[in-house]
This record gives C-alpha cells, sequence and structure tokens, in this order.
C-alpha cells in the first residue's frame, strides 16, 4: 500500500523539480525583467491598485535621497484615489551587477480636486537593485526594486500648488 503512495510522491517531486528547472532556463534577461516591472507598476497605477506598484519598490525606497518608508501608506492612498499615470520616456537601463539605472524624462498625470494636472519632469533617474525574492512561497530567486528616484527639478508639493 504504500509502495503507490512513494511512486505519486516521486512523480510529483520530478515535475516539480522539472518546472523549476523550466523557470530558471527561460527567466527574461535583466533588461527585459526591469522593463516588465516597470510596465507592471505603471499598469497598476493607473488602474489604482498600490499592491502591485509596492512590488516593485524596495523597503529601503528613497527620493530625492530622503528615505520613504514612513511614507509608504501615504504613497498607497495616493496611487488608490488619484490613479497616476506615468510615463517614461525612455525605459533602457544601464546595468551594472546588481545595479541598474533609468535615466528619462518622466511624464505624470494625476487627479486632484477634480482637475487633471500634468508634469513634465525632466532627468528623472530610477535605480534598481536587484533583490533576494521567492517565487511560489519557497523557491528562491532575485527580483529588480526600485530603490531609488531622483527628481530634482520636481516636488510632490507641486502637486498642490
Amino acid at each position: 500500500m504504500k509502495k503507490p503512495i512513494w511512486i505519486i510522491v516521486g512523480v510529483l517531486a520530478i515535475l516539480v523539480a522539472v518546472r523549476i528547472g523550466l523557470s530558471m532556463a527561460s527567466r527574461p534577461s535583466d533588461q527585459e525583467q526591469i522593463r516588465k516591472a516597470l510596465d507592471d507598476s505603471i499598469k497598476a497605477s493607473k488602474e489604482g491598485r498600490p499592491g502591485g506598484v509596492m512590488d516593485l519598490m524596495s523597503n529601503h525606497l528613497t527620493y530625492n535621497e530622503q528615505d520613504t518608508s514612513s511614507a509608504m501608506g501615504q504613497v498607497a492612498q495616493v496611487i488608490k484615489k488619484q490613479r497616476p499615470d506615468v510615463t517614461v520616456d525612455d525605459e533602457t537601463a544601464s546595468i551594472s551587477g546588481d545595479n541598474a539605472q533609468i535615466t528619462s524624462p518622466v511624464d505624470l498625470t494625476l487627479e486632484f480636486l477634480g482637475q487633471k494636472r500634468t508634469f513634465h519632469i525632466k532627468d528623472v533617474v530610477l535605480k534598481f537593485h536587484k533583490e533576494p525574492a521567492t517565487e511560489w512561497l519557497v523557491i528562491p530567486t532575485t527580483q529588480w526594486k526600485l530603490v531609488e528616484v531622483q527628481a530634482p527639478s520636481f516636488s510632490p508639493d507641486n502637486f498642490y500648488g
């Protein structure tokens, strides 16, 4: 009676190993991973899904060299209520090891008090770092996370002024 159970467990283990091997072998390039993460995050932002945006952000995210970890709740609320539309003109990242950077103009459109406001922000720098992550809750992998945003010519206070 125990022999069929061990055969089933063995077959399942082999299938899981094959699936893991296939997912690791067919992993997209770093450039494609960064572009997909950015595109998915922008789409989630437009749809007002803060979770999709927060998945891209590191827990150690800085904005213009200021720690934003205490403001993540506020960021989530802005995404949920205002559904910002973000356009990154050039999504090509320069990659060096576990670090990557995109420098590009960015257009940001959001709605505040019934009025849409669009901001064109020049020379925005998005810095990414490859951080440990898991697939299927148990398989160790890495994921590109946004760790720093530099937009010296723009302040969030501009939203309201």
